[in-house]
C-alpha cells in the first residue's frame, strides 16, 4: 500500500465535515506543540501535554506538581509569546494529571527474592510435619523451586 499524506484524504469526495474539523484541530495542536517546544526550556516542554484549544482557552497537562508550579510562574510571558506568534489563546490553565502506566519491564529484570538455605531446611521440615494435603504439596513445590535456583 502506498503511503499518502493525511491531507490527501480531505479531498476524497464525500469526506465528512467532522473528519475535516478533526484534522484541522489535529494540525493546530501539532503546530502548538512545536511552538511550545521552541518557547519553553526542554525539561518543561518534554513533560507537558496539550489539551484541546477551545474558545481561546488551552489546558496544559503535566504529571508533576513542581513542573505545574514552574509553568504557572512563566504563564504570562508564555502567553505573550504565543500571541505574538499568531495563536488565538487568551487563557492557559495548568492541570496535574497523574499517569497510571509504567514502563514495560523486562521479564527477566523482576527478580523474585531467594530463600536462604536455612529457610529451605525449615520448609522441608514443615512439609514433613504436615499431613498429605494441598498445603503440603504447595510447600514442597516452593522448596523444590527455590532449591533448583540456589544450585
Amino acid at each position: 500500500m502506498a503511503v499518502q499524506k493525511i491531507n490527501s484524504y480531505l479531498t476524497v469526495p464525500g469526506s465528512s465535515v467532522d473528519c475535516r474539523d478533526l484534522l484541522v484541530r489535529a494540525g493546530e495542536t501539532t503546530r502548538l506543540q512545536a511552538i511550545f517546544k521552541e518557547s519553553l526550556p526542554p525539561h518543561l516542554a518534554d513533560s507537558l501535554g496539550l489539551g484541546i484549544l477551545r474558545d481561546g482557552s488551552l489546558t496544559l497537562y503535566t504529571s508533576n506538581a513542581s513542573i505545574a508550579a514552574k509553568l504557572k510562574q512563566i504563564l504570562p510571558t508564555l502567553l505573550k509569546k504565543l500571541q505574538k506568534r499568531g495563536c488565538q489563546i487568551t487563557v492557559i490553565r495548568v492541570a496535574v494529571q497523574a499517569y497510571t502506566h509504567s514502563p514495560i519491564m523486562d521479564k527477566g529484570a523482576a527478580k523474585k527474592p531467594e530463600i536462604s538455605q536455612t529457610g529451605l531446611d525449615s520448609l522441608n521440615q514443615l512439609a514433613i510435619a504436615l499431613p498429605d494435603s494441598d498445603l503440603k504439596m504447595a510447600v514442597l513445590s516452593l522448596a523444590k523451586g527455590q532449591s533448583s535456583k540456589n544450585k
